[in-house]
């Protein structure tokens, strides 16, 4: 009975110690996004926070290892452990809130550096987060020494409950990135693990209670050695060695994280993905090892140097086909369903393919180190605990200098073929000095192994900077539905012109297929020339320059390819600009845009500041006219942070009264839920909140104030005479007063209506961060569009110093058909609705044109424009119309949107010639105005019938 009852509590133990596992996992991802809301999510700041959060882990086992071994109950010990982690974890957050009290005022006072800051950083978190940390690290050494019941088991023993830990630390990572933070809150998940540890805690205890008699576990010792025992230079070795196989190991994972975060994105669940996945190879590893101890004995040492050799060549094998794998993951997109579920089985496989073959190689180690380290039960815990901190030492180490030293340095590349040499040295070693072989058999292995792994280091091919960084995640639908084209143009059709890796990331400087230089960070595109990207980069600085009554003033949030801070130095009445930008390797890379910015690093009136954003306006106290964020991936981990509730209030705190602040949001790679949380947490802050669409097509801009913004007509025509604002503007025709007035989209009040019902994103409930990575495989901008602007009628635009129908400008919701071709001669078919507007004072109308300009196509495609007034929903009725008429409707509208309303594009391949544009007009017979609608050619019996019955569809209404 009695043994039953050993084996049913140690059971028990294993599973309290899978759910210890899952706790801490919890509360490392919890503080990490808690604490760099205060220093910033900047590398230096992230590398601060995990190091402070290993040190305390590698300090508690080291100084609680002693402790142990002199415990009556080692069960006993561990149950107030995890109560204490549980207790301590509940008044975390109320510590991190006053933490900003004292690190803030000492930022302010001390020199730029980030190696300093980063000093600071790690001791004020390591202060924070100690005793958690360190009261995790002693729950190894403590139960082992309770579940241990000989020396000859130490290895077994402790590599099992190593595993079971691990195994919990997976599950407690993919609880925390799949469901707990977005459906229940970032507080929430902490207070869960506060909840599972006191549970933890409160069931053994009851345990213990009730079974007296067999919670001390009867030992035999093999040896009787004193704990005062000194250490063998041949366990200093072993300790040593397994320290260095540590600092390999973390060094792996931030190279491997980095070539993964190219592959299968940067998302929230990108991370997590990579996270479980190196964590459930060290698990199954220390399970797999556990299982063969038996086999193992005598030979440890040997088996401890094929390990070490096994991992470098799996790491090597790995590298090898690295720069494969984005076409792998390409390939892998067209097979599995295009829904979340269908990315994440990419995701995983990808991750597995790269990680899992040398991470079971070192979960292996742990308990084979510790079964050549230990050699008597009486000093168990503290055997454990020296094994445990020598390693965690090293995964400090070589986490900081992968990241800091040797990627920078040398490259993600051959930062792993000089890691995997120190893997080799080892194995040698051991190999050489240790294992029980005849010298013949060893040279003839040692030599075999150097063969082998000389070999591969010299074939492996270089990865392919455009395949790495073609950002594959968010092209899915594009992979799915027409894969040549993406070939085509990202991947054969476009070359690297700079590469570089640093401390903030990989940047690519490349020329597209079109001639346009642009720039990747991290993967994800942060602008450039391309044509599609230019207008909205262009009109982020322009229309809030043109709206504020007095820009003097301006902090722009991001750098990128200086397009936007080029064109914000041009406005007119600009003193003073701040550009905060987080990657000093931008800024390096700017130099490449130089030609395109108008050499916008340059100015004189420019100060340029590394730092996070939030970082940087909570240690400021500058007020500004303008507030411009240039950001607008607002689901990439970090960048994240400066889209929530928190970051926006922060923001108009510094704002001077009148002061406006101007983001960008994707219509792509999004839902509408997405678009309308961004749009309710903005007008939560803001009062006075506008929606301007972008004539880039894809895009959006949001104006934000405490004021009310109306659009003053005799200052805009003035700013727009400006030669700077001529010129610069006149690069995306955006030079007529109405067609920045035209891209008016909604006010406050329609906007409340739209978005009452929205969830904010907050701090606590990053609801952007978690749920968009859902959709990136839409691309359905139409649809967003319409969920936008609903049924509405009509939009009024708050216009001073015009006179039309009580000096208001009321138009209304419409669908711009335009087909496409690549036939186009000439780009300048785009024309304003706005016919019927004139300024105060004059009632003769003011044409968009003074004369419609003619425009010449290829002669193997007819290309013509509509423009017309849709109600209530039509697009799905305009849409069929086209396709019965014609029979020719392309299913994949290209995107675009202007002029304040949606825009949908088709392919009518029906004839040639040429076609003049007219602006459509309601004071115009609607006959008159088809009857404009021509080609010389003639071939119009079929567009005839379809505008005929598009006309019969709508009706043009006036205020």
């Amino acid at each position: 009975m009695k043994k039953n009852y050993s084996f049913l509590l140690q059971i028990i133990v294993l599973a309290a110690f899978f759910l210890s596992g899952l706790s801490a996992l919890v509360y490392e991802v919890v503080w990490m996004r808690m604490l760099t809301l205060t220093f910033g999510t900047t590398v230096f700041a992230v590398s601060a926070v995990l190091s402070a959060f290993m040190a305390g882990l590698a300090i508690g086992s080291y100084s609680l290892g002693s402790v142990v071994d002199r415990a009556k109950n080692p069960l006993k010990l561990y149950i107030l452990l995890e109560l204490g982690i549980g207790i301590y974890g509940f008044f975390t957050p109320l510590l991190f809130k006053h933490l900003d009290k004292i690190y803030l005022p000492f930022v302010n006072i001390m020199p730029e550096s980030f190696y300093l800051l980063s000093i600071v950083r790690f001791f004020l978190a390591f202060s924070v987060i100690l005793v958690g940390t360190a009261l995790m690290g002693g729950t190894l050494p403590a139960l082992s020494k309770f579940y241990i019941k000989s020396i000859e088991d130490a290895g077994k023993g402790a590599g099992r409950l190593y595993g079971i830990n691990t195994i919990g630390a997976v599950f407690g990572s993919i609880l925390a990135g799949f469901a707990l933070i977005p459906y229940i809150g970032v507080k929430e998940t902490l207070y869960t693990a506060v909840v599972v540890n006191l549970l933890i805690a409160g069931f053994l205890l009851i345990l213990l209670s009730k079974f007296k008699n067999y919670t001390v576990v009867s030992v035999v010792r093999k040896k009787n050695i004193s704990p005062q025992a000194s250490i063998t230079s041949q366990q200093k070795f072993v300790l040593a060695a397994f320290a260095l196989s540590g600092f390999t190991a973390l060094a792996y994972e931030v190279v491997w994280t980095r070539a993964l975060s190219l592959i299968i994105g940067s998302s929230v669940y990108a991370f997590t993905t990579m996270l479980f996945t190196f964590l459930l190879g060290i698990a199954l590893g220390s399970f797999i090892m556990s299982a063969l101890m038996e086999k193992a004995r005598g030979r440890e040492y040997l088996l401890f140097a094929i390990i070490e050799a096994g991992i470098a060549l799996a790491v090597l094998f790995v590298a090898a086909f690295t720069g494969k794998l984005p076409m792998l993951f390409f390939w892998m997109a067209q097979v599995v369903p295009k829904n979340f579920f269908g990315i994440q089985v990419v995701q995983i496989g990808i991750s597995f393919i790269m990680m899992l073959p040398a991470t079971l190689l070192m979960g292996a180690l742990f308990p084979l180190v510790l079964k050549m380290y230990a050699d008597a039960i009486d000093k168990v815990g503290r055997e454990i605990a020296h094994v445990y901190a020598s390693n965690t030492v090293g995964t400090i180490l070589g986490a900081f200098s992968a990241g800091f030293i040797f990627i920078p340095l040398f490259g993600s590349e051959t930062t792993l073929k000089a890691l995997t040499c120190v893997n080799v040295l080892i194995a040698a070693f051991f190999f050489l000095n240790y294992a029980e072989l005849s010298v013949r058999n060893k040279k003839a292995f040692a030599g075999s192994i150097a063969a082998l792994f000389l070999i591969i280091n010299l074939i492996i091919p270089k990865w392919n900077p455009m395949h790495m960084n073609s950002n594959l995640p968010n092209f899915i639908k594009i992979i799915a539905e027409k894969p040549s084209l993406f070939i085509d143009r990202f991947l054969k059709g476009s070359e690297p012109v700079y590469v570089n890796e640093d401390v903030w990331g990989n940047i690519l400087v490349y020329k597209f297929f079109d001639g346009s230089i642009n720039l990747n960070v991290n993967g994800h595109g942060e602008g450039g020339t391309y044509k599609m990207d230019m207008p909205v980069q262009i009109e982020l600085a322009a229309l809030p320059s043109l709206l504020h009554p007095n820009p003097e003033k301006a902090l722009l949030v991001g750098l990128g390819a200086g397009i936007t801070l080029g064109a914000l130095e041009q406005m007119q009445g600009i003193k003073e600009i701040d550009c905060v930008e987080i990657s000093g390797g931008v800024v390096k890379a700017n130099s490449y845009f130089a030609p395109y910015n108008n050499n916008a690093l340059s100015d004189k009136r420019l100060n340029l500041v590394i730092d996070d954003a939030r970082h940087y306006l909570n240690r400021t106290e500058k007020k500004y006219d303008l507030i411009i964020n240039g950001p607008s991936y607002s689901w990439i981990s970090g960048a994240s942070n400066i889209f929530t509730l928190e970051y926006l209030k922060l923001a108009r705190e510094h704002l001077n009264n009148d002061g406006i602040m101007a983001m960008w949001f994707h219509l792509y790679n999004m839902m509408p839920s997405g678009i309308e949380s961004f749009l309710r947490t903005v007008s939560e802050v803001f009062p006075q909140t506008t929606v301007w669409f972008s004539s880039s097509g894809g895009e959006f801009i949001i104006i934000g104030s405490n004021k009310k913004i109306s659009v003053d007509y005799a200052r805009l025509v003035s700013r727009l005479n400006d030669s700077n604002v001529k010129s610069e503007l006149g690069r995306v025709n955006l030079l007529q007063p109405e067609s920045i007035i035209g891209s008016y989209l909604m006010g406050e009040d329609l906007l409340a209506r739209r978005v009452k019902n929205a969830p904010l994103n907050t701090d606590n409930r990053p609801y952007l961060e978690f749920f968009i990575p859902r959709h990136l495989y839409q691309w359905d901008i139409l649809n967003n569009v319409k969920s936008l602007i609903g049924e509405r009628m009509a939009v009024t635009v708050p216009i001073e110093g015009a006179s039309y129908r009580q000096g208001i400008l009321t138009y209304y919701p419409y669908i711009g058909i335009k087909s496409s071709s690549q036939g186009w001669q000439s780009e300048s078919s785009y024309l304003n609705i706005f016919s019927f507007f004139s300024p105060q004072g004059s009632e003769r109308e003011m044409s968009t044109r003074e004369s419609i300009p003619r425009i010449t196509f290829r002669t193997d495609a007819f290309i013509f424009e509509l423009r017309a007034i849709a109600v209530q929903g039509m697009i799905s009725d305009l849409k069929t119309t086209l396709r019965d008429a014609t029979g020719n409707l392309d299913q994949d509208f290209k995107r675009g949107s202007f002029d304040g309303n949606a825009l949908m594009w088709t392919e009518l391949k029906q004839g040639n010639g040429s076609a003049y544009f007219m602006t459509w007009s309601c004071k115009q017979n609607k006959m008159q105005y088809l009857g404009r609608v021509y080609a010389p050619s003639g071939k119009l019996s079929k567009f005839d019938s379809a505008l005929f019955e598009i006309d019969k569809r709508l009706d043009c209404y006036m205020p």
